[in-house]
């Protein structure tokens, strides 16, 4: 059974094709108003980044703003580390890497002085660990998963890498398996969403693929 489900898997990942999805990731220094000093990341898929007005803090803050997890206007979401984590892809089969950002932090823009880009890249084909991650989850992502699981949504494709496991965690895991099957007919994804949504409260880390 267990092969039966990873063939499943592999020929779900297969049949999905990843489309050129531009990301931007950026290392930053954050000045505020009142002399603090900070290094954080951010990254972002919608629209783009004017490189010529990499220097321009008001630019900058108007790009940024919104971007944080509430979607509350002039304030910006940023995260102050950065974390490896190794897997094995159950779409290609190969161990891989993947760098999310954790310690989510939201700074008004009120209280932005002036914002300097350290490092900056555009990447196509955007994978990205949508948790919201902090340092306490360090330890039990070291660990080998105990299960690992893939679904569909309508524009992209998620691998769930199941560090632990309870009766609660079970129950979303057959409601997130039905309504995956149902993206293909209806299109819509809005339930694996909310299912997903609800795992990532439990040690199980989950990648978005970005496809067409």
């Amino acid at each position: 059974m267990k092969k039966i489900i990873q063939t499943l898997a592999l020929l779900l990942c297969l049949q999905i094709v990843k489309a050129e999805t531009p990301v931007w990731r950026i290392k930053l220094t954050i000045e505020q108003k009142d002399g603090t000093k900070t290094v954080d990341y951010i990254s972002f898929i919608e629209g783009g980044i004017s490189k010529d007005s990499l220097k321009n803090t008001r630019y900058l803050i108007s790009r940024f703003d919104r971007l944080d997890a509430q979607q509350q206007d002039n304030n910006i979401s940023l995260f102050t580390t950065r974390i490896a984590y190794k897997y094995r892809s159950i779409c290609d089969q190969r161990t891989t890497s993947d760098v999310p950002y954790i310690n989510e932090v939201s700074v008004p823009t009120k209280l932005i002085k002036k914002i300097t880009v350290q490092s900056i890249s555009e990447e196509m084909n955007y994978t990205e660990i949508i948790n919201n991650l902090t340092s306490t989850d360090t330890a039990w992502m070291v660990t080998k998963p105990v299960k690992t699981v893939s679904a569909k949504g309508d524009m992209c494709s998620y691998e769930l890498y199941f560090h632990g496991n309870n009766d609660e965690l079970a129950k979303l895991l057959v409601q997130l398996k039905v309504q995956s099957k149902k993206v293909e007919e209806s299109g819509d994804s809005s339930k694996v969403e909310a299912i997903i949504k609800k795992i990532t409260r439990f040690k199980v880390v989950v990648i978005r693929n970005w496809t067409c």
